[in-house]
């Protein structure tokens, strides 16, 4: 290295590990999207049973804790978005020092 910065091989090493970051954010995101969507049928199997039995509390209790945790779901998918949009941006930017370092010529 000559004291410019860092090298195409650190570049490039870099970005693989960020594409691995990449990859297992989008995992996470499944993952998230998963466990909302069980949870998002648990809340309409209660709302029917609800509509069934009205006067049932411990119905609206279970529902209660249910949409709880899809609002805690869904800002961690919030987050995990924040993350990957950032490792996206991450990436642009040691694509564009790579092609800089290549003298543009891709």
């Amino acid at each position: 290295m000559t004291g410019q910065g860092p090298s195409q091989r650190e570049m490039l090493e870099r970005r693989i590990a960020r594409v691995a970051d990449l990859s297992g954010l989008t995992a996470r995101a499944h993952k998230l999207i998963q466990e909302l969507s069980a949870l998002e049928m648990d809340a309409l199997r209660l709302e029917l049973e609800i509509g069934r039995n009205p006067g049932n509390d411990q119905l609206a209790r279970e529902l209660l804790e249910i949409e709880g945790r899809m609002t805690d779901l869904r800002m961690s998918q919030a987050e995990c978005q924040e993350e990957t949009e950032a490792v996206e941006a991450e990436v642009e930017d040691i694509d564009r020092l790579i092609e800089a370092a290549r003298g543009g010529n891709s």
